[in-house]
């Protein structure tokens, strides 16, 4: 690994041109395309970060009623506010690409809004969206691409022809574009095309601190339990 990339897990938003610089933007985007209370790591993530820049918004899709009660700085922004766990697998493929196109348009949006240093994708369905918006708009300048890989999910899991299959298809792509690649366990880089990346790669457990974890438990008293990834 470059070692010139490390000091970005010390002041990750103070980086231009590749070079170690101020920059004033102390906003960062957290974007995971699921219910983000189902992931503490994202949690997690989203309030450290929080305790040391002045904004932090997270982007995730509304799958249930939030509980978990977020630090004054963080912005959260739920998507899709009809959709549930009940009913998302009996949505149709029409109306699950349109909601991601949504997504995208609302990653943008949010994007505009904050000028982040930094869009840190917690999944590889974040990645795709932020992916497929900066080949769409963005040529320099653009806010740090750190993806987060917290799931290895294989080919023949996904149903061809749907969103998900299209990410899978296209995530070695992202590593094009991408400054920053973390997993959270070593063996699992065989399954990335990491050897001409010239980015940052770092293992990364997934495991928020405990206090984090009771906190969230608390807030889901009679609810299934959810893998802490």
């Amino acid at each position: 690994v470059n070692q010139k990339w490390h000091f970005l897990f010390l002041n990750p938003w103070c980086v231009k041109n590749n070079k170690e610089t101020v920059d004033s933007r102390q906003s960062v985007i957290v974007v995971l395309y699921n219910d983000v209370e189902k992931y503490p790591p994202t949690i997690n993530k989203a309030i450290e970060l929080s305790r040391r820049v002045d904004q932090v918004t997270i982007l995730g899709r509304s799958l249930k009623k939030p509980l978990f009660t977020f630090p004054k700085n963080v912005k959260y922004v739920r998507h899709d506010a009809y959709f549930t766990d009940a009913n998302l697998d009996e949505i149709p493929a029409w109306r699950k690409l349109y909601s991601f196109i949504g997504f995208i348009q609302r990653l943008k949006k949010e994007i505009k809004l904050s000028n982040p240093s930094m869009v840190i994708c917690h999944d590889m369905m974040a990645a795709f969206a932020y992916w497929l918006l900066l080949k769409i708009q963005w040529n320099k300048n653009k806010p740090l691409f750190w993806y987060h890989n917290h799931d290895v999910i294989h080919d023949w899991t996904i149903p061809r022809q749907s969103v998900m299959w299209l990410a899978k298809r296209y995530e070695p792509g992202f590593f094009n574009k991408m400054d920053i690649f973390t997993l959270p366990v070593e063996e699992r880089k065989i399954y990335f095309p990491i050897q001409k990346f010239t980015g940052l790669v770092h293992v990364l457990p997934n495991y928020p601190l405990l206090s984090r974890i009771n906190q969230i438990r608390s807030t889901n008293k009679g609810g299934n339990e959810d893998t802490i990834r």
